[in-house]
């Protein structure tokens, strides 16, 4: 994963931080229970990742832009409906050019993640599962909204004790870079919204998967096999994660319990993560991992049975290993394009 902005606090307060925005996250994502709730816990990261807090203003934008993309999403889906190719290049299209002016605009993640959600997991709930997508959408735009909220608490009850470089608010991609990142993104989303238009499979997780991983799991800069030792090692840093806790809430499915133990170990992720080092990258993508494969095997006060576990497991390893997959194939196309062997 892109490395996250430094920041002038000490890592073990910023990982403090992180624990509480986390384990309230997470507890009101298991009790509440909302569609797509499991992913709300993944929007606080995003938003306390960054080194500074979001203002009103500036988080008041973000909702909106939510909202924007999401509505759109759906009134484009509903009316290219009967023809899915065209929905799908449509959106290609518009995925592309809105990543790209996002990029370039500097716009906070948590708006990045919104236009790939909403332009690509809302069109495929339309198309095939008409009387959920009102609902997914409402789900989708509860995470978002609950996310700044929270977010906000965290910073509250930590408050920031020193100013963010200044140096991280410029620190924005060339047109040509955006360009490559928007192009990459796009022909790695719309082959799999393809397939899942035109023979109606209904995993949506593994859409949703994919997404989160396309956007947060994966620097679009590295090359080919620092993609791939990414992947195996988001696996390893969050799939142990999961298991172990897991297992621990098995044999202790308390609601206290499960609030102290997200706070304990989102407080070993956050140390690694915010210590900058050449494996903070994994750590936090690792983190994703474990979020929401843990959120989605979790349901409210109970642990859902054993073939559910290993269903949402099995979604996840298909969404990583389709990501990993995909940008294989869009880096073996590009250095086809740039090796000076090939133009002879």
């Amino acid at each position: 994963m892109a490395a996250i902005p430094h920041s002038n606090e000490k890592p073990s307060r910023q990982a403090m931080r992180l624990a509480v925005g986390v384990a309230i996250g997470f507890s009101v994502a298991q009790f509440a229970g909302w569609p797509i709730a499991h992913v709300l816990p993944v929007f606080v990261v995003v938003l306390l990742a960054d080194p500074e807090p979001l203002s009103i203003r500036a988080g008041t934008r973000v909702f909106l832009t939510n909202v924007f993309f999401i509505a759109f999403g759906m009134v484009v889906a509903t009316l290219l409906y009967p023809w899915p190719a065209v929905l799908v290049l449509s959106m290609g299209f518009l995925l592309y050019h809105l990543y790209r002016y996002l990029l370039l605009s500097g716009a906070e993640l948590l708006c990045l993640v919104s236009a790939i959600l909403g332009l690509v997991i809302v069109p495929v709930v339309v198309v095939l599962l008409p009387p959920l997508a009102l609902i997914a959408g409402q789900g989708l735009l509860l995470d978002f909204g609950f996310a700044i909220l929270i977010a906000w608490i965290a910073w509250l009850i930590l408050p920031q004790t020193s100013p963010a470089p200044a140096s991280h608010l410029d620190d924005l991609p060339t047109a040509e870079e955006a360009s490559e990142m928007a192009i990459t993104l796009t022909f790695v989303m719309m082959p799999i919204m393809l397939v899942f238009m035109c023979f109606g499979v209904t995993k949506v997780l593994v859409l949703v998967y994919t997404a989160l991983w396309a956007t947060t799991g994966y620097s679009s800069t590295a090359g080919q096999e620092e993609g791939k030792t990414s992947m195996i090692a988001n696996g390893v840093y969050g799939g142990i994660g999961m298991l172990v806790v897991y297992e621990l809430f098995v044999i202790m499915p308390s609601a206290g319990f499960m609030v102290v133990v997200i706070f304990a170990v989102t407080l070993i992720y956050g140390t690694q993560i915010f210590r900058h080092t050449s494996s903070s990258g994994y750590w936090l993508s690792g983190f994703v991992g474990f979020l929401i494969m843990l959120g989605g095997v979790l349901m409210k006060d109970d642990v859902v049975a054993t073939g559910t576990l290993l269903d949402r497991l099995w979604q996840l390893f298909m969404a990583t290993a389709y990501v990993v997959f995909a940008f294989s194939v869009v880096e073996m196309f590009r250095s086809w394009r740039t090796d000076p062997r090939t133009s002879e």
